[in-house]
């Protein structure tokens, strides 16, 4: 928690570049919520040629479905959303004009990781604790 579900094209990032920005969100996700790194899964999909279409033509978007934690404030997200959007187009190259960030709230108990029901946002450490794991 959260997942960061990024929709490429085929062959627009490299294996760095992805490596890369997996590293860049998870940077900016926990530097504006506080949350521990080892939450933050960012999983890449690579669609095919003729696979995705925007306006009836081949697409050149990215795609980047943020599923996060409820209770983050709308500023928090509007700044994770600008955020991303704007070192997504640093690190790949590619114009904002072709990046689409959504961010979708998901209440902690219906969400769950390692068995247990996720904590509210600012009780990780008790959470971590009650797995006997350190953050």
């Amino acid at each position: 928690m959260p997942q960061y579900r990024c929709l490429v094209q085929q062959g627009r990032l490299s294996q760095a570049k992805k490596a890369e920005l997996a590293q860049e969100i998870t940077r900016i996700h926990c530097e504006l919520t506080n949350a521990p790194k080892h939450f933050v899964h960012v999983i890449f999909s690579e669609s095919a040629p003729g696979d995705w279409f925007t306006a009836g033509a081949p697409s050149k978007f990215s795609i980047i479905n943020a599923f996060i934690r409820a209770g983050r404030s709308d500023e928090q997200k509007k700044k994770l959303m600008q955020q991303i959007s704007r070192r997504w187009s640093e690190v790949a190259g590619q114009p904002e004009g072709e990046i689409v960030v959504t961010m979708t709230d998901i209440a902690s108990e219906h969400w769950m990781e390692a068995g247990h029901l996720m904590p509210q946002p600012g009780a990780e450490k008790e959470w971590f604790a009650q797995l006997g794991l350190e953050i």
